[in-house]
């Protein structure tokens, strides 16, 4: 890159004839770049603003030589430069007369998302100022970072297609890889949910369905059956507690515990089978944006959550036989806790938790040294290693995409106000020997993010912002990203159409598609998002996007116990069996997920014999999804299992 004054050896070109006008439209925002107000002039910087039909809103890219083109505005002919040929960071980009202009020569790049444009002056990247998304900012030249702000769509798609696909209204859209299905509102905003035995999602708010503020002692709960469309509402007044930012676990009979929250000492047990709730003990401690599992015998942990109930002094406690006892030798511990510019405060939040072998627990994150916990006697914790290269990632997720390997993504050095990570790592429990490493990272920086595994193995990552601001749809990112876990390389899914950021949530439904919803819970604010959005993956469609043939679990167990073998009843067709846990999403955390990969033996076309694990570590007590897939990798509709 030059600096100051001085000029490239670069031969000057006059633009070419040709060109097809097309529309550039940044990434983060889908505006449409323009020259305001139809300008003829020289000089007139280059800005982002609604996209309409005009001319000024339309450029061709034009050959030169070695490689470089010019961005001709359709309506005045000129060549876009950088404003006096400048190579400084953050110089404007303008229109002007293109012979010898050294500026005037650009380098377009085909990314995943469309085009990079780079000045072969400069060195720099054309993007957006401050990654603002408001109509009026700025293009500049900046360091190329590869954000969002710095891709562009270049098409001819028609210009209010984005205004369109965020509306609330009732469309449908599809790509040739996945299908969204339309924005399905609910009566509240779904900052909290659970997978239910019956098929059913449990969702809940706090004591107000948009808003939240202090200790409300009630809770605004909906019942949504994906199979009929339908919710059911239920206001939670008996167990007087205010259930937003708790911890919850899926319990192995089927019922949902949730403690904690703004009722920072309460617990409540949502029962499905007679749709009701009842009170339970309470905590010893109180807590808020702290973390539970259940573990390896069908008892729930619980550690940190110093957002409510006083700061620090977090300790453990076990949630068994009815009531809460203490585990007084697991504490947060330094190492545990991420270093958070507010402390304690926020830095024992979120914790990521996963069952193991003979009551242990492997904490992964979000702070970046991970550990072991025992839960035996009074409990121990010890250091398990870092992290692979990663920093602290508060707000980022864990996910156990196979038997003992999980995958964790994005996060940020701070609860808030700090920029986003796009850090991927796959970490390796398996015979207690921890591995952590890093592999390709996702295309875009996430936090306030979700992560569901799929029964291919697949992992799906939703929604996020690229730096962490709570209540705000700023820098939101609508393009779901999805694992390979056999490659473990991303790939793109279709855009979102409605931004998913802070209290989002999102589950994997009985039939195999993905629920994502929630954001907000603000009150009066432009970022409650009280609906839910449901993802039909690739595996369930055909090129045509037509919904494959799927093969059927006609028959098996509802009961099982570890170590057994059962038969299974499917149509022609399914070659390999699956479970899928249970779980439950909040906060960006869960921590009941995980794929169990089953070993089974075809008997004849009709029958399977298949091996559930002896191993409670692995396989840890409750319900599941049992899937069976086809060689086409196709799954089935689950089939609702509970493992004893």
């Amino acid at each position: 890159m030059l600096t100051g004054n001085e000029r490239d050896n670069t031969p000057v070109v006059n633009p070419t004839s040709g060109g097809v006008p097309a529309t550039l439209r940044p990434n983060h925002s889908l505006l449409c770049m323009e020259v305001p107000d139809s300008s003829m002039e020289d000089g007139v910087p280059v800005i982002q603003s609604e996209c309409d039909s005009g001319t000024n809103q339309s450029f061709s890219i034009r050959d030169a030589e070695q490689g470089l083109s010019y961005i001709i505005p359709t309506h005045s002919g000129k060549c876009l430069q950088v404003a006096r040929d400048s190579t400084n960071i953050g110089e404007r980009i303008i229109q002007g007369g293109c012979d010898n202009k050294p500026s005037a020569l650009w380098r377009i790049n085909t990314i995943a998302d469309g085009i990079s444009i780079s000045n072969n002056h400069s060195g720099l990247c054309l993007g957006v100022e401050n990654r603002s998304r408001e109509p009026g900012t700025v293009i500049h030249q900046w360091p190329c970072n590869g954000r969002d702000n710095q891709s562009f769509l270049s098409g001819s798609r028609s210009p209010n297609s984005n205004q369109e696909a965020n509306s609330n209204n009732s469309i449908s859209f599809s790509t040739n890889n996945a299908i969204w299905s339309d924005i399905k509102p609910m009566p509240l905003i779904p900052a909290a949910s659970a997978n239910l035995r019956n098929g059913k999602v449990l969702l809940w708010s706090s004591y107000k369905r948009y808003d939240f503020y202090g200790d409300g002692r009630k809770t605004e709960t909906t019942i949504y059956d994906p199979v009929t469309d339908t919710t059911s509402e239920l206001l939670v007044r008996n167990t007087e507690h205010d259930m937003f930012c708790p911890g919850v676990a899926n319990l192995p009979d089927g019922r949902i515990l949730v403690s904690g929250g703004s009722s920072d000492g309460a617990t409540s047990i949502y029962n499905p089978d007679n749709d009701s709730w009842e009170k339970a003990p309470d905590m010893n401690i109180g807590r808020g944006y702290h973390s539970n599992v259940t573990l390896n015998n069908g008892d729930v942990f619980t550690l940190g959550g110093s957002w409510s109930g006083g700061t620090g002094d977090k300790s453990a406690e076990i949630f068994r036989n009815g009531q809460w006892d203490p585990l007084d030798g697991v504490t947060t511990i330094p190492s545990i806790v991420t270093a958070d510019f507010r402390g304690l405060f926020r830095g024992d939040n979120h914790m990521w938790l996963f069952a193991w072998e003979n009551g242990k627990i492997f904490q992964a994150g979000p702070s970046k040294t991970m550990h072991w916990i025992d839960t035996a006697g009074n409990g121990a914790i010890t250091v398990a290693g870092r992290r692979g290269a990663d920093t602290d990632a508060m707000n980022g997720n864990a996910v156990m995409y196979d038997i003992g390997k999980i995958l964790t993504v994005g996060g940020s050095l701070d609860y808030d106000a700090s920029a986003a990570s796009t850090n991927t790592h796959v970490i390796d429990i398996n015979n207690n020997n921890v591995s952590a490493r890093r592999v390709q990272s996702i295309k875009r920086e996430r936090v306030f993010h979700n992560s569901v595994v799929l029964p291919s193995g697949e992992v799906i990552v939703f929604g996020g912002h690229n730096y962490a601001r709570a209540f705000s749809d700023r820098d939101s990112v609508l393009v779901p990203e999805i694992f390979n876990p056999v490659t473990e390389t991303w790939s793109d899914l279709p855009a979102m159409q409605v931004p998913r950021n802070y209290h989002s949530v999102a589950l994997l439904l009985p039939d195999g598609r993905v629920m994502n919803g929630g954001g907000g819970l603000c009150g009066d604010c432009d970022t409650n998002h009280p609906d839910i959005e449901i993802l039909t993956p690739p595996y369930l469609l055909d090129e045509n996007q037509n919904l494959k043939p799927r093969p059927q679990i006609t028959d098996a167990p509802v009961n099982v116990n570890h170590g057994e073998t059962i038969n299974v009843a499917t149509t022609d067709g399914a070659r390999e069996f699956v479970l899928l846990r249970s779980s439950n999403s909040t906060h960006s955390v869960n921590n009941a997920q995980r794929r169990v990969p089953l070993q089974s033996r075809a008997v004849n076309s009709e029958y399977s014999r298949v091996i559930i694990p002896n191993n409670s570590g692995i396989l840890p007590p409750g319900d599941y999804m049992l899937f069976a897939i086809d060689a086409s990798g196709t799954p089935s509709v689950a089939h609702q299992i509970s493992v004893q």
